[in-house]
């Protein structure tokens, strides 16, 4: 069986839904009406799609899975913010589980590994300096 990294997976995933998002923000005329319901400029869904797709740009790359996560992050809470000043609290509420998702999928940091074997860590660092660097 295939190694398999799930939270790969789930970064691609996540991705997707950022891309179909983004796309969705650009084009239906229900989405530019509550924008500008809501106080917006009309351009402002351009933006919002722009964020999102950006999003679906950075994260499944691990150089820029940081920058992406953030941007979302950042573009989740702010909408998240106008469904609850607005009292769209059915839309409110999705907005904390897909940040805690991302946060899932991106923080998983884990210490570097130096040398695969400990011994071999041991032995290197027992060495006397003039081993280590011969002339």
């Amino acid at each position: 069986m295939p190694n398999i990294r799930w939270k790969s997976v789930g970064r691609v995933l996540l991705a997707a839904a950022f891309a179909y998002i983004g796309a969705y923000l650009v084009g239906p005329d229900h989405v530019i009406k509550s924008y500008t319901q809501w106080g917006y400029p009309p351009w402002a869904h351009f933006v919002a799609g722009a964020a999102f797709l950006s999003t679906a740009i950075l994260l499944p790359f691990h150089r820029t899975r940081w920058v992406g996560a953030a941007v979302a992050c950042c573009v989740l809470a702010a909408a998240d913010a106008s469904c609850w000043l607005h009292g769209d609290y059915a839309h409110a509420i999705q907005g904390p589980p897909i940040i805690a998702l991302i946060a899932w999928l991106v923080l998983d940091r884990s210490p570097p590994r130096l040398c695969e074997n400990s011994n071999e860590a041991r032995s290197v660092s027992a060495r006397p300096p003039a081993a280590r660097y011969p002339i």
